[in-house]
């Protein structure tokens, strides 16, 4: 359930009409007030410590707040640059490319150990060998090679686009986005030592989407109040399918949540970064079938397979590594 609903949130992002930026901040915005009733019930089964850090002072402390918007930085650029690269290139291509962190953590450890483990390197050719693949279709895709069915789809721009645009803005900026995911690991945890779980993610959510408004400022304009009942940030509570778009909230973003929450207590975290791969397949086949856009050519379909392929196998060999140490 937590796979399919993770593969289904580009495609619904994508059939809101209004600007993408946009469609995140309300979907962040929602997902805060819907954390109320969560944190209710966290505070009045707590123990001391938890209802001591939900008092007023505590939560609204400015060096608290300071740790939970340092840890919501890395969602915010994360989310900025994906869905910036949405409009140069495939959007399989960006969910594949930019959740490589573990690839780029996979080498941090080899080179700060200094001692090469085989089946990493085995895991990293295969990494590397999906990434040139998939350079090499976003390069070599000509605009003669399209069938004119694909140009129906919603998302059609790629195709208009020239080759260095697809390989630079398209897939330079999904792999920079993996990348700046893993520096920014350590931030991701901040808020947790000084606010209770569903506290944190509360305050995580509220400025997640106090970034994701200055990008959709900065990158597409929209500002406050608009002309245009879509556009800009209160253009929700306008729209005539705002009891739609919090339907889909519930159940794809704190469906998204809750499903987390109670697999990562049944399952082991391995078990779950492993299902966790197979999200950008899932995410390929669901925009296919809404019409939203193509799936890529048959050599990016091979390069998913090696890159899956390389992230299970150093996942595995954490998974193992630190069950020798224990």
């Amino acid at each position: 359930m937590q796979l399919l609903q993770g593969g289904f949130i580009p495609s619904w992002i994508q059939h809101k009409p209004a600007e993408k930026y946009l469609r995140i901040v309300w979907r962040f915005f929602l997902q805060s007030f819907m954390m109320i009733p969560f944190m209710l019930y966290e505070k009045r089964t707590g123990n001391e410590t938890a209802k001591q850090q939900y008092k007023f002072s505590h939560m609204f402390n400015w060096y608290n707040l300071k740790q939970a918007y340092l840890s919501s930085i890395p969602t915010s650029i994360w989310f900025t640059l994906i869905l910036f690269t949405f409009e140069w290139n495939f959007v399989a291509h960006a969910a594949i490319l930019g959740n490589l962190s573990n690839f780029y953590n996979c080498i941090n450890r080899n080179l700060a150990v200094g001692v090469t483990n085989p089946s990493d390197i085995s895991s990293i050719g295969l990494i590397l060998l999906g990434i040139l693949m998939i350079l090499y279709d976003s390069y070599s895709l000509q605009f003669e090679d399209i069938y004119p069915s694909s140009l129906n789809y919603k998302m059609n721009k790629l195709f208009y686009r020239e080759p260095w645009q697809r390989l630079l803005f398209g897939n330079f900026i999904s792999l920079f986005a993996s990348f700046v995911t893993f520096k920014m690991q350590p931030n991701a945890s901040l808020a947790l030592k000084v606010y209770q779980p569903y506290q944190a993610t509360f305050f995580i959510c509220i400025f997640n989407c106090l970034n994701i408004s200055m990008s959709s400022y900065f990158f597409s304009g929209s500002d406050i109040l608009s002309g245009s009942s879509m556009w800009g940030l209160l253009g929700l509570f306008s729209s005539e399918q705002f009891s739609g778009f919090l339907f889909m909230s519930i159940v794809i973003g704190m469906g998204g949540f809750i499903t987390s929450q109670l697999t990562s207590k049944m399952f082991e975290q391995p078990l779950l970064q492993t299902f966790q791969l197979f999200e950008p397949i899932v995410s390929a086949l669901v925009l296919q079938l809404l019409d939203v856009q193509i799936i890529p050519r048959g050599i990016s379909c091979i390069a998913f397979l090696f890159i899956i392929s390389g992230l299970f196998g150093i996942i595995t060999g954490q998974y193992f590594a630190k069950l020798q140490i224990q």
